[in-house]
């Protein structure tokens, strides 16, 4: 009974000090979407998982630029009224902080948009030696894009560790400590097993193509 009157004080206290803020949300106040910007997007990116360094990179790698993960989130918090989920039992902004890693990852699956066409063009090139230009063919980079694309899509956690271990570098005791996992031999097994599993789903999803 004592944990329901704290947490509705709590929510009172938090309708009163940010009531009017997320008013001035709804109605599309820039200096209040500033704010956001600031103390969502920029710490989300930064620091919500390694210190923010993946979540920054995946930005990064694929040509956006932070102002592009704020208009993503104010479609989905207005345009899609997510915003109407808020409850007050925290703040706005460490709330609206866990839908930035569901927004950055789905550009994992949008890095690049594959023409089935030029992808065959490439095939028979390969297999009679000849070539029809610098545009006819994907490049080496392009071709690892679309494969990681599509094993996020059958295998999400293990395309993930893939990424946290060969584009971040980080050690399998580090991916834990971002998966929110113990820290111990166990998990640390764990994680190098999904590691290479993933990887061998990697190097087959690319033969296939």
């Amino acid at each position: 009974m004592a944990e329901n009157d704290e947490l509705e004080a709590k929510i009172k206290a938090n309708k009163e000090k940010y009531g009017d803020f997320v008013r001035r949300l709804y109605a599309s106040d820039n200096d209040a979407w500033e704010e956001i910007y600031k103390e969502v997007v920029l710490v989300g990116l930064r620091y919500h998982t390694s210190n923010g360094y993946c979540l920054g990179k995946i930005v990064k790698d694929r040509c956006l630029t932070e102002y592009d993960i704020l208009s993503d989130l104010f479609k989905l918090m207005i345009g899609e009224r997510k915003l109407d989920l808020y409850a007050y039992k925290g703040t706005p902004y460490v709330w609206m902080r866990s839908y930035i890693e569901e927004l950055v990852l789905k550009y994992c699956d949008k890095a690049v948009i594959m023409d089935p066409g030029k992808l065959e063009n490439q095939k028979e090139n390969s297999e009679d030696g000849s070539e029809n230009g610098p545009d006819a063919t994907y490049t080496d980079k392009e071709i690892q894009e679309i494969a990681f694309a599509k094993l996020f899509k059958t295998n999400p956690k293990g395309a993930y560790i893939l990424l946290l271990h060969e584009r971040e570098g980080l050690t399998s005791k580090a991916i834990c400590g971002v998966l929110g996992l113990p820290q111990d031999k166990t998990h640390d097994d764990m994680v190098g097993n999904a590691y290479r599993q993933a990887s061998e789903e990697l190097q087959k999803i690319i033969k296939e193509l």
